[in-house]
């Protein structure tokens, strides 16, 4: 039984961005799974893991979003207490991180221990402006209780709750805002999610804009393909219908990917985000590939 297990979920990573992640990840677990998404560079990924210890890979034959990281929590969370989640471009910024934050979580009241699901590591530049906000106020090295979904990277789950409660990743979503639904099930099942308030995290969140664009109190500084706000869209849309997420939420992720895309292709950004309000309000899930969304 190992105390912490780390799992990256991968496509067609940059192999040097993979190769940090890894290393940075290692210093921080037990043991490290890396599940991977039909790369089309899946020779260099097997290279590159060939030189690590204590790290076990599986490649997929096609790439099957969320699915990935749903066989992987099923994989560790019978033989670890907590599992870690990293993006393949998320770098931990230092090491025994995991043992500082977990510390904490230890000294806790065992009342309040039994009650959190999920302990993530906070990264100032990706989470939600409100969050990030509330955050900078706070004192560092602290824990504290958030009331809303966080992304699934630098999240380190209490693996009993995967198999106790049979807490799975909504696959038909896909991918994006599969990490609120998850997190905003496991809410309503009573756990409490804490965030470090620490940074220690590097995540890079979408394509990176070349001049940032400034809207007053938010600044967006990367954008997306077509494909993806068209995920954005649908699944956000769907979740707001189920109440598993927020309406400030719901538009800050639109926005985010929607504005530069309208700069630069403003009649596929508007097919998309009507398609995809479309088939969120209908319930047409799953993977969805059209020229519409090119």
């Amino acid at each position: 039984m190992y105390r912490v297990c780390g799992v990256v979920w991968t496509y067609n990573p940059d192999i040097s961005l993979l190769r940090r992640t890894v290393e940075a990840a290692l210093a921080n677990v037990d043991y490290l799974f890396i599940v991977d998404n039909g790369s089309a560079n899946r020779e260099e990924i097997k290279s590159l893991l060939s030189t690590y210890n204590h790290t076990k890979a599986i490649f997929l034959p096609k790439n099957l979003g969320v699915t990935a990281l749903d066989l992987g929590l099923r994989v560790l969370s019978r033989r670890c207490e907590w599992i870690l989640i990293l993006d393949d471009d998320s770098i931990i910024l230092q090491p025994n991180a995991t043992a500082e934050i977990l510390d904490k979580y230890y000294r806790l009241p065992p009342i309040l221990r039994d009650r959190i699901g999920v302990v993530s590591i906070s990264d100032l530049k990706s989470i939600p402006i409100t969050l990030r906000l509330k955050l900078e106020r706070l004192p560092r090295e602290t824990l504290i209780v958030h009331y809303e979904p966080l992304i699934f990277s630098g999240s380190i789950i209490k693996a009993k709750i995967l198999h106790t409660y049979t807490l799975k990743i909504n696959k038909n979503l896909f991918i994006d805002h599969a990490d609120t639904d998850f997190f905003a099930r496991l809410l309503k099942k009573g756990y409490l999610i804490t965030i470090y308030t620490k940074p220690l995290l590097k995540h890079r969140l979408g394509i990176p804009l070349p001049k940032p664009i400034n809207l007053l109190f938010y600044k967006i500084e990367s954008t997306t393909k077509p494909i993806r706000l068209y995920y954005t869209v649908r699944n956000g849309t769907y979740l707001l219908i189920k109440r598993n997420i927020t309406i400030i939420r719901f538009l800050l992720s639109i926005f985010r990917y929607a504005i530069p895309l309208f700069l630069e292709k403003p009649l596929t950004t508007v097919r998309v985000v009507a398609l995809g309000i479309i088939h969120g309000f209908t319930g047409t899930l799953g993977v969805w590939e059209t020229p519409l969304l090119k």
